[in-house]
């Protein structure tokens, strides 16, 4: 019996886009907090790991101050919200009907027949 993957092709495409989106985001948060520690003083700079919400409101408050015009937010925020419209998408599609609904629902189209009672 050949192995049964419970997830459509074109689910399974939507899903690696927007984990690729998701990784392109991640690596242009590590490029802003490169932009950022540039401006810095090197006591003040920020540190590449242990990543948590308040440090990433700070990183994107930093980069706005010393990037007014700076569009590389714009492209992070991008990335995640189009990753996240993918990843909805994708979970919509995810789950194939099993023989017993296939079957069932081609008997949802049966009609009686003339004279017949149900």
């Amino acid at each position: 019996m050949p192995a049964v993957i419970p997830f459509s092709p074109s689910a399974l495409a939507l899903f690696g886009a927007a984990v690729s989106l998701v990784a392109a985001g991640n690596l242009l948060l590590f490029v802003v907090v490169g932009e950022v520690d540039r401006k810095l003083p090197e006591d003040q700079q920020v540190q590449y790991f242990l990543w948590y919400p308040g440090k990433v409101k700070r990183v994107m408050a930093l980069y706005r101050q010393h990037y007014p015009r700076g569009r590389l937010l714009l492209y992070y925020r991008g990335c995640l919200g189009v990753a996240a419209v993918l990843a909805a998408r994708g979970s919509s599609q995810s789950r194939l009907k099993t023989s017993s609904e296939r079957e069932f629902q081609g008997y949802a189209n049966l009609q009686p027949r003339p004279g017949k009672a149900l």
